[in-house]
């Protein structure tokens, strides 16, 4: 019985190591950039949002000579689906930095249904129109969410938007 307690711990261990190991690209692209605005925190998002999912990112504005901004795109691979990601970062003129997560995709459902299943915790806030519907999410305030039907109603745009620190 100890044994069976041991190799469990151990593997929970190397489990929580690994986690904690994982990086996700936004390092590898930032350090590409010099001096990268709000990086700390693009990668504290990137790092909450992708998790352990594959997921490919690329920065948009290499070229620019912005020195207030980042901005970084990609997508992120999930078992049953891919989205398109966006990360945003900027400085005010005191030095605060701001950054923001948008996260697009489709799902082959009514949108009925998806907020049904997915958004039923979320505090519904209204229409843009009559085909997009717009939530908060109650244990995120910094995170909201819209539905708009696509195609003849049988598919679902699904956006997320996080306001991060």
């Amino acid at each position: 019985m100890n044994r069976l307690i041991l190799w469990l711990s151990a593997c929970l261990l190397t489990m929580l190591s690994i986690a904690c190991l994982a990086k996700t690209s936004m390092e590898k692209v930032l350090a590409a950039k010099t001096n990268p605005v709000c990086a700390a925190q693009l990668i504290e998002l990137a790092t909450n949002t992708i998790g352990l999912n594959k997921h490919r990112l690329l920065e948009l504005n290499s070229q620019s000579k912005q020195r207030h901004s980042s901005f970084v795109s990609g997508v992120i691979e999930y078992k049953d689906r891919q989205s398109h990601v966006v990360y945003a970062a900027t400085k005010d003129t005191q030095g605060q930095c701001a950054v923001t997560f948008q996260e697009t995709f489709t799902v082959k459902s009514p949108c009925i249904l998806v907020r049904e299943e997915v958004f039923k915790k979320w505090q519904y806030q209204g229409k843009l129109n009559s085909n997009t519907m717009v939530f908060k999410n109650q244990r995120d305030t910094s995170m909201s969410g819209m539905l708009s039907d696509a195609s003849d109603g049988s598919y679902c745009l699904v956006s997320r938007h996080k306001n991060g620190a």
